[in-house]
């Protein structure tokens, strides 16, 4: 998987890793996913950073709302409550990564042993890894 899907995974890779979303490493060389001190704090700092820049840009954007006198009552209601929706599913889904971070080691553990003696055992063949290539594309694309 040397071909455009493995750019394409490994850019998604790096781009969650800057963004703070994976805590964790992976060894694309031994297939193995790990954590670091490094990363853990990393990701620490990137997550603060969401939940207070969140409120942040909440309050420019209500503001900026505001501003326009032609905006209904209606439209600010829904546009505040849209806002306040948002923050809230980014605050929780931070909080439920951060408790399940260990569940999602132990799978992708146990997917690459199950990878490593499923291919060990079988051959796929070349048609259906491609299908499978153009899968991960389409849905990096449509992603």
């Amino acid at each position: 998987m040397y071909r455009i899907t493995y750019w394409l995974l490994y850019g998604h890779y790096s781009y969650s890793l800057a963004l703070g979303i994976l805590r964790f490493r992976y060894d694309f060389n031994n297939h193995k996913a790990h954590t670091t001190p490094f990363n853990t704090y990393y990701s620490i700092v990137m997550n603060v950073l969401t939940l207070t820049t969140l409120p942040w840009i909440y309050y420019t954007a209500v503001h900026t709302f505001l501003q326009n006198e032609r905006v209904g009552r209606l439209v600010l209601y829904v546009f505040i409550a849209t806002k306040t929706l948002r923050l809230l599913a980014v605050a929780l889904a931070i909080i439920y990564n951060w408790q399940r971070r260990y569940e999602v080691l132990t799978v992708i553990r146990d997917i690459n042993h199950l990878r490593s003696d499923y291919f060990a055992r079988f051959r796929v063949p070349s048609e259906w890894q491609r299908r499978f290539e153009m899968k991960i594309i389409k849905n990096m694309l449509s992603g």
